[in-house]
C-alpha cells in the first residue's frame, strides 16, 4: 500500500454559527480532544499518519494541547502536528501541509476538523472508487456540488476528500505554486466560500474529463446533518442521493 495520510485543519477561535460545529475555542478544544481519541482507537483501514495543522489564533490551552499530541501515536500511524498564522483559512493549512510532506505520501485526505469520520475501516473504500477510474481526480466524502447550484462550478463542501501527490502536483502547478488561488480580499463568508470552491474545481478547470465524485453507498450528508445550516440548505436544493445510503461522518460533537 502507498503511503497514506490525514490533512486534518483546525482554528481555536470564534467561527461561523453553526449548529453543529463549534462555536469558539473552548468548545474547538472539547472537540479536538474526541477527535484525537477516535484517532487512536479507530481503525482507517490503512496505516496512517494524521497531520493536524494548526491556524493559530493566540489560544494557549489549545495550541499546547496540539503540540502535545506531535509525535504521538494514532491507531496506525502518528500525528504531526503544525501552526502557522491563520492566513487563508482551512485551505492555506492545505496547502502549508502540502509543501511540508508533498514527497511523502501518495494518498491525501484533506478535512475540516470538525468532519469527524465515524465509519471504520473507511480509507481503503475512498481509495478504491478513487483508483477505478483514470479520470477521477478527486473523491468528496462531503458531497459534490454541480454547477448547476451554488457556486456554479463543480466542487466538493468544505474541499473534504481525497487525492493523490500525482493530481496534487498538476494543481500547484496549475495554480502558480499552490493548492489555492490567489482571491482579492481576505474577510467575510463570499472570501472563504471562493477558497472552498476553487480548491477542488481546479480539476475540472486542468482537463475537462477530470471528475469529482463521491463514494457510492456512502451519504455525502453527515448523520447530523439537520444540525448543520448549509449541510440543510444543500439538502433543500439537491436533496438525497439515496435515503438508503451509510453515513459515514458526523459535523462536530454536538
Amino acid at each position: 500500500m502507498k503511503k497514506c495520510c490525514k490533512v486534518l485543519a483546525t482554528y481555536f477561535g470564534d467561527r461561523q454559527e453553526q449548529t453543529g460545529s463549534p462555536a469558539n475555542a473552548e468548545e474547538t478544544l472539547a472537540m479536538m480532544k474526541e477527535v484525537v481519541r477516535r484517532e487512536r482507537t479507530m481503525d482507517p483501514g490503512v496505516d496512517l499518519d494524521v497531520i493536524i495543522v494548526n491556524n493559530l489564533n493566540g489560544f494557549k490551552e489549545g495550541d499546547d494541547f496540539i503540540r502535545s499530541l506531535d509525535g504521538t501515536d494514532t491507531y496506525s500511524g502518528k500525528f504531526i502536528c503544525k501552526e502557522r498564522d491563520n492566513i487563508d483559512i482551512s485551505f492555506g493549512a492545505f496547502n502549508y501541509a502540502y509543501e511540508q510532506f508533498k514527497d511523502d505520501y501518495h494518498y491525501w485526505l484533506f478535512l475540516e476538523d470538525d468532519v469527524i469520520m465515524t465509519k471504520p475501516k473507511y480509507y481503503p473504500r475512498i481509495i478504491d472508487i478513487f483508483e477505478s477510474d483514470l479520470g477521477i481526480a478527486f473523491v468528496g466524502v462531503v458531497i459534490v456540488i454541480p454547477p448547476q447550484y451554488d457556486p456554479y462550478i463543480w466542487t466538493v463542501g468544505g474541499g473534504c476528500g481525497l487525492t493523490s501527490a500525482d493530481y496534487l502536483r498538476q494543481s500547484y502547478a496549475f495554480n502558480g505554486g499552490s493548492l489555492i488561488r490567489s482571491v482579492v480580499g481576505r474577510d467575510g463568508y463570499q472570501y472563504w466560500h471562493t477558497l472552498e470552491a476553487h480548491f477542488t474545481n481546479v480539476y475540472t478547470q486542468m482537463n475537462e474529463k477530470y471528475r469529482l465524485v463521491n463514494v457510492p453507498g456512502w451519504s455525502p450528508y453527515a448523520e447530523n446533518w439537520n444540525c448543520h445550516i448549509d449541510q440543510v440548505r444543500r439538502v433543500s436544493q439537491i436533496g438525497f442521493p439515496d435515503l438508503y445510503d451509510e453515513f459515514v461522518y458526523r459535523i462536530g460533537i454536538k
